[in-house]
């Protein structure tokens, strides 16, 4: 027997707060009680875990969640001493029952979670397979992948935009990066470093993309590094043959590092005092470097396929 795909209504807010209020309204309606209703957030908004929340930047606290899931980021078991104890699956039910049952907030749905000692948000991505309205912000809603890793489905959905006007900043602030001179510097030494540690492990392949990628920062490098201060707009094609790497196969490239997780693996190296000693200005800035790298590639890739041809 087919059963017909339910419908789900978004409202999606630039903030937290915002979505907030929505729920706080909407439990004054008089659906408030039997409506199902799940406000979705990042792990950095829903994580209860003391060892995991207290890290600060958003793409530590994912890496070191991946750790501790009870299958671990290469998809190997993870032995359960080294599992996170709010991700028990008794537990986890609990937290999904009782986010489907009454309206919460984020703030309310973190303090559930640590009342039943259940991760907020993995039960919050669960519940929302089954909820009748889910809670976004313009940055969930907005983000493809983001939208992938939470399991959320729009097609069929009715999505309500709460202050559509700020969109196209969103989109646009989602869509680009930005790349100093120090970020390229502290990236040239770090994966020169990383290279060189581990050059016998890497398949004549792996070894290719990164000598590729070490070219890139180079060239790039190069068109910053200049004596009188200058301030130029370049096109996507401009600036790869200015670079000298119009040639190199960006998409190939941002496909072996998303996945390799080359900015992760790097990460974690260079945090090692045995392979890379930082000071204290790199260490601010280590985490952010390779990433804004790889959002630059993708970004240029993008325009590539859109710009038209000399």
């Amino acid at each position: 027997m087919s059963q017909k795909k339910r419908i789900n209504i978004g409202p999606f807010s630039r903030t937290h707060s915002q979505l907030a209020q929505v729920v706080r309204e909407v439990k004054r309606t008089p659906y408030g009680k039997r409506i199902r209703c799940i406000s979705l957030a990042s792990r950095q908004q829903l994580c209860i875990n003391p060892q995991v929340k207290h890290l600060g930047s958003l793409s530590v606290i994912n890496e070191r969640c991946l750790d501790l899931a009870p299958k671990n980021k290469d998809g190997k078991e993870n032995v359960p001493s080294k599992c996170c104890k709010y991700r028990k699956a008794s537990l986890m039910q609990n937290l999904n029952e009782s986010a489907l049952l009454k309206i919460m907030d984020i703030e309310e749905l973190v303090a559930e979670g640590e009342s039943l000692n259940a991760c907020p948000y993995y039960a919050a991505r669960e519940a929302a397979k089954s909820a009748q309205l889910v809670m976004l912000s313009y940055q969930m809603l907005l983000h493809r992948r983001t939208r992938q890793q939470a399991g959320i489905d729009l097609r069929g959905a009715i999505v309500i935009i709460d202050e559509a006007h700020n969109l196209l900043d969103t989109i646009a602030h989602l869509h680009s990066c930005e790349l100093n001179l120090h970020s390229l510097i502290l990236l040239q030494q770090q994966l020169s470093a990383y290279k060189k540690r581990y050059i016998k492990r890497f398949s004549s392949t792996s070894l290719l993309n990164i000598n590729q990628l070490i070219f890139i920062v180079k060239r790039l490098l190069k068109l910053l590094q200049t004596s009188a201060p200058i301030f130029r707009v370049l096109r996507t094609y401009e600036l790869t043959a200015e670079g000298e790497f119009y040639n190199i196969d960006l998409y190939g490239l941002l496909k072996f590092c998303d996945q390799s997780r080359l900015a992760q693996k790097l990460q974690g190296f260079a945090e090692n005092p045995i392979n890379y000693t930082k000071t204290k200005e790199q260490e601010l800035t280590e985490g952010s470097a390779t990433k804004q790298l790889l959002k630059q590639i993708e970004i240029l890739q993008k325009n590539n396929k859109s710009s038209p041809e000399k």
